[in-house]
């Protein structure tokens, strides 16, 4: 990726499997409800990766620059 440009992650859950997405090294979390989604977009010069780890309820992901998420009807619901 170059500067300027932005990584967008989808993050979906389960029709039966909620779950809660926390943004690290912030801590903040997101609840997911069930059949829902949320985008979140990265601004970013280059990724060279992006860390996800499962634990009961939930996921855990490192992000390594700021961004903006969004619920599934594009509202922003968070600066990261």
């Amino acid at each position: 990726m170059t500067m300027g440009e932005r990584f967008e992650l989808r993050i979906e859950a389960n029709d039966d499997a909620p779950f809660t997405a926390m943004f690290e090294p912030l801590g903040m979390t997101i609840d997911i409800a069930a059949g829902d989604w949320i985008t979140v977009k990265l601004d970013c010069e280059k990724l060279e990766e992006l860390r996800i780890f499962n634990w009961n309820g939930g996921i855990s992901i490192e992000i390594p620059t700021m961004g903006t998420a969004y619920d599934k009807s594009g509202n922003e619901i968070s600066r990261l």
